[in-house]
């Protein structure tokens, strides 16, 4: 646990009281996924070298209005942690059809019997 805390301090997350081990991994490989990937820094290093523009929360459409502007700050956040989990999500089980087709859609066939199938 100490090494987790060790971790979490060099990745800026605080520590929640009461979370338990696996809470606190799960949020540091969420940091490192999303923020120290090859994908993301490469977009950090375009950002810092003005090839592109950063992405402001404004730009992303919130689907309601809650006439605070800090509240619908958060409510965007939310909702692009939640698209994001989603992704993920959408990507896990395209990944279990293709193993499921790997297996399925692949038939030997056995021309002496006049068979196709396993």
């Amino acid at each position: 646990q100490k090494l987790v805390g060790e971790l979490m301090q060099e990745l800026g997350l605080e520590e929640v009281e009461g979370e338990d081990l696996g809470g606190a991994l799960q949020r540091c490989v969420r940091v490192l996924r999303d923020v120290y990937s090859p994908s993301a820094l490469a977009v950090h290093k375009a950002v810092l070298a003005g090839e592109v523009e950063p992405l402001a929360i404004e730009s992303f459409p919130l689907g309601f209005d809650t006439r605070d502007t800090a509240v619908n700050a958060v409510a965007t956040a939310l909702k692009m942690l939640y698209v994001a989990d989603l992704r993920d999500l959408q990507n896990d089980v395209n990944a279990i059809i293709v193993a499921a087709q790997a297996f399925t859609a692949q038939p030997k066939t056995n021309s002496a019997l006049g068979k196709v199938g396993r």
